[in-house]
């Protein structure tokens, strides 16, 4: 069995921000993490506020929540664009739990509630962006380049 080649593709800026103008307003926050980040797309899904330690500017995967079951630390603060969305998203999720009277424990969501999926949503803003066929996961490629 021939197994096929790995990917190459990766994301340059204005492929980025031509795919995240067409994203709805609720997935924007994780796919800017992700693209920042390079992590992978359940990484960013289930990270958790109690993960962000924004006093020290780091986003913490404890051991066993990552694919190599290591433990892993993000400097946020190390990236003004990163440490931004964070904070604007601290902000927006502490408006929401007010709103509806309970905390909100995941840092992306969509009005409060975990984000589950959002491929046909990710394809169309690909799509409409004139690059279909790219995949989440190029971002991964992006962040060490």
């Amino acid at each position: 069995m021939k197994l096929a080649p790995p990917r190459q593709g990766f994301f340059e800026e204005l492929e980025y921000l031509a795919v995240l103008k067409e994203l709805p307003e609720y997935l924007k926050p994780l796919v800017e993490f992700l693209y920042w980040t390079g992590w992978r797309l359940m990484e960013g899904m289930t990270l958790q506020w109690s993960q962000v330690d924004f006093e020290n500017g780091v986003v913490t995967l404890n051991a066993g929540e990552t694919k190599t079951d290591a433990p892993r630390q993000f400097p946020f603060s190390a990236l003004p664009p990163l440490e931004a969305l964070l904070k604007r998203q601290r902000e927006a999720t502490t408006a929401l739990e007010r709103q509806y009277g309970q905390v909100i424990p995941s840092v992306f969501h969509r009005w409060g509630h975990p984000i589950r999926h959002f491929r046909g949503a990710w394809n169309a803003a690909c799509k409409r962006a004139h690059l279909p066929g790219r995949l989440i996961h190029d971002f991964r490629r992006t962040a060490v380049q």
